[in-house]
């Protein structure tokens, strides 16, 4: 996650001094490293429960995948502006902890109850 940060901090778009910046940060993140984060972790619990195979693996993701996408582009964009905008770069890693607190609630039962509607 620190290195995603780092990543985002390195663009163009630059620090960000401002509410647009924050927002333009956020979006880039948004739509590249959340995704990608959400497909290993879905793949990664399939394995601890035991899928093996290639299609159980891709059943996992896609049962996964899309309702946790959705959730996510709820909070994480509104804690990640605020993130970029009043948290200084020293703070983030506990920031973001404490924002992870609340979301890896969510992942447990979001993975737990994939599939099983």
């Amino acid at each position: 996650m620190c290195s995603g940060f780092k990543w985002l901090d390195g663009l163009s778009v630059g620090p960000a001094k401002s509410l647009r910046q924050a927002v333009a940060k956020t979006a880039v993140g948004q739509v590249t490293l959340f995704p990608a984060y959400l497909a290993m972790f879905s793949v990664y619990m399939g394995v601890l429960e035991g899928k093996r195979t290639p299609t159980e693996l891709g059943d996992k993701v896609q049962d996964f995948l899309w309702p946790t996408f959705k959730a996510g582009a709820a909070f994480w964009p509104a804690a990640n502006v605020l993130n970029f905008m009043f948290i200084p770069a020293t703070g983030r890693v506990a920031y973001v902890n404490a924002c992870g607190l609340v979301w890896n609630s969510y992942l447990s039962w979001s993975n737990s109850s994939a599939g099983s509607e």
